[in-house]
């Protein structure tokens, strides 16, 4: 599932960038019929597979963790939308029983090394079924796009033709494998509201307003069209001035609104003109003392969505997380954390 937002983060760039969220940073995404791939900064892959057709009682959902590096296994979890009994569930392949699966957490299960490396060259061939039981209550597992997922998983970490491939197994031996990456350190430095706010009070937001759409307004034709509007009579772009430091402050309005979603723009803003106004989103939820943050649905149910966070380090709002939950198949806000973008938080220096 891809969403498509605007950013715009540093406070020494001065020309808007958009970009699709599967291309955010490092990290990437790809969706093939039942499957979702995501791989963020570090180089970890995360493929969910799904039950075929509509969510059902006998929907299951699989996600095939791996990191980066030749020597990495490749870890299977399993979600039920819902199971008949309290019993551990049984893994088919054909008509081969592989035995119970155990239980990690309240709604996750997972699979046996054995297990896992019995599962995926099924998933791999034609004709050849995957499920999930207890007794009479079958959960059939979908194939339909692993092939092509996985194979995007093993050219993503660079394994096509080598030993450690699922897809195109290789001997090259002197192909070097990218290892995994460290998580981006953001040194987070909070907006002390007390003392900047008579800054931010002093702004004038008419003016700010006006920089904003003189700015903006071919950009943000789509993405920002409250902003643009004209009319006077359906003006729902209200401009709020938010104190961030002795230099900066956040200009925030309501920028669109659907049946099911809405999104405030966030700028950085000067605290004196000209404002040089730098666009963060155009799709946030929540703005608190530094943070904000990105919360969308991908269906009406809420069954899947896209989320995002930017933390302020005294400079520029960096982009701190940014994933996806895969397919839209019945699980409420989700299946599954599916990161394109992972960071670890420090306190500022």
């Amino acid at each position: 599932m891809k969403f498509h937002t605007c950013v715009y983060v540093s406070a020494a760039m001065v020309a808007l960038t958009c970009t699709n969220v599967a291309t955010a940073g490092s990290g990437k995404n790809f969706d093939s019929k039942d499957w979702s791939l995501a791989c963020d900064n570090t180089r970890t892959c995360r493929a969910a597979g799904y039950s075929h057709g509509d969510p059902n009682e006998h929907s299951v959902s699989l996600l095939l963790t791996r990191k980066a590096g030749e020597q990495e296994r490749v870890h299977a979890q399993v979600r039920f939308l819902s199971l008949a009994t309290a019993s551990a569930p049984h893994l088919w392949i054909g008509k081969i029983d592989l035995g119970t699966i155990q239980q990690q957490s309240n709604q996750i299960w997972q699979l046996s090394d054995a297990q896992t490396q019995a599962l995926i060259p099924a998933l791999l061939s034609i004709g050849q079924s995957v499920r999930f039981s207890q007794g009479d209550h079958h959960y059939p597992l979908s194939s339909n796009g692993a092939n092509s997922v996985l194979l995007k998983m093993d050219d993503w970490q660079g394994r096509i033709n080598t030993p450690s491939a699922l897809t195109r197994l290789g001997h090259s031996t002197n192909a070097v494998l990218p290892a995994l990456a460290p998580a981006k350190v953001i040194y987070q430095k909070p907006a002390i509201q007390a003392t900047w706010a008579a800054a931010a009070q002093s702004i004038s937001r008419q003016q700010v307003r006006a920089e904003l759409a003189q700015q903006y307004a071919p950009q943000l034709s789509k993405t920002c069209p409250n902003l643009i509007s004209k009319s006077s009579q359906n003006d729902n772009f209200q401009l709020h001035i938010l104190p961030l430091s002795a230099t900066n402050s956040v200009a925030t309005g309501l920028c669109w609104q659907s049946g099911r979603n809405q999104g405030h723009g966030i700028w950085l803003i000067n605290n004196q003109a000209p404002f040089q106004a730098m666009l963060v989103t155009t799709d946030a939820n929540h703005y608190a003392n530094g943070l904000i943050m990105v919360s969308q649905k991908g269906d009406d149910a809420g069954t899947c969505g896209w989320h995002q966070t930017f933390a302020w380090d005294g400079k520029r709002f960096a982009l701190a997380g940014d994933k996806q939950t895969g397919l839209c198949r019945g699980f409420a806000g989700g299946a599954w954390s599916m990161p394109t973008w992972v960071s670890t938080y420090s306190p500022a220096h």
